[in-house]
C-alpha cells in the first residue's frame, strides 16, 4: 500500500475519532492525564492502521473468494468493532473511552466502511 494512502487513512480515521468526541462528548471520550484529546485521536487512529495493515495482508494471503458484502463484513467491519473496543479498554494507556459496547459496534462499521472506501480507491 501506497504511504500517502496509509497517511490519509490515518488521519481521516483520526479527525473522525475527534469530530465524534466534539460532537457527542458523552459517548466517545478523548484524553486523560497522559494524553490530549487530540495525542489520543491520533493514537487510536495510528493503532486502528496497524490493524488495517495486518488485515489486508492476511486477506491477500489467504485468497478467499467471498461476496463483496462477506468480504466487507469479515474484513473491515468486524476486526475494526473489536479494535475499537479494545482500543477502549485500554483507556489508561491510549486516552480513548467509550460508554459501552454498542458505541464500538457503530464507530467499528463507520471505520469498516471507510477503509473499505479508501483500499477500493487506492486499486484504482
Amino acid at each position: 500500500m501506497k504511504k500517502n494512502y496509509l497517511l490519509l487513512f490515518w488521519l481521516a480515521t483520526s479527525f473522525f475519532f475527534y469530530l465524534i468526541f466534539l460532537i457527542w462528548p458523552k459517548v466517545l471520550v478523548l484524553g486523560n492525564n497522559i494524553h490530549s484529546p487530540m495525542i489520543a485521536a491520533l493514537l487510536s487512529g495510528f493503532l486502528l492502521l496497524i490493524l488495517a495493515v495486518g488485515i489486508e495482508k492476511i486477506k491477500k494471503s489467504l485468497s478467499l473468494k467471498m461476496k463483496e458484502k462477506e468480504e466487507i463484513v469479515a474484513f473491515y467491519v468486524l476486526p475494526n468493532m473489536v479494535a475499537i473496543w479494545l482500543i477502549a479498554r485500554l483507556a489508561n494507556l491510549t486516552g480513548f473511552g467509550i460508554v459501552s459496547f454498542w458505541v464500538a459496534v457503530i464507530l467499528g462499521a463507520f471505520v469498516g466502511l471507510w477503509q473499505k472506501l479508501l483500499w477500493s480507491l487506492k486499486k484504482k
